[in-house]
């Protein structure tokens, strides 16, 4: 007789009726069957709405331990302010929709990894203007939507 979960022939002194060939693969087994249901899933997103703070760093430390950037953050350095420092808006933490108010970890200087002193929370809109602009472009384009404000304020005055 077989393990129904690797496959290997039965060691003997095995019962007569058992299905794996040791605890571990039974084990393995039940997990297998288990994370597929709508009950792993639920359980799974609980933790992940109880324990936000858990899952992002967890995820940040994985994203720097592949792309080799540098990391030495703890969990204390993911404190989610109430508003975006850059733009004043409230952040609000959702799991299942990433929006422009979701929080997210910025480092201040890209070269810099994800290192004490060089990140800060701020929201996802206000990462992505950014991270796309350059500080001068980013001046400009207010200087230039604010002429074109007035240009326009002008027009529809007269």
């Amino acid at each position: 007789m077989n393990c129904v979960h690797c496959g290997c022939e039965m060691p003997e002194g095995k019962r007569t009726d058992a299905k794996y060939c040791s605890k571990s693969c039974g084990n393995k087994a039940r997990n297998k069957r288990y994370r597929g249901t709508d009950k792993h899933k639920n359980a799974m997103q609980r933790w992940n709405e109880s324990n936000h703070e858990k899952n992002w760093m967890s995820h940040i430390k994985y994203k720097c331990k592949v792309n080799n950037i540098p990391f030495n953050l703890t969990l204390e350095d993911f404190v989610i302010p109430e508003k975006c420092p850059l733009l004043g808006t409230k952040l609000t933490v959702n799991n299942k929709v990433h929006g422009v108010d979701t929080p997210t970890m910025d480092r201040i200087d890209p070269k810099g990894g994800y290192v004490k002193g060089n990140v800060w929370v701020i929201s996802h809109l206000a990462n992505v203007m950014k991270n796309e602009a350059t500080l001068e472009q980013a001046e400009m384009l207010v200087e230039n939507w604010r002429k074109e404000i007035e240009r326009r304020r002008s027009i529809c005055e007269t």
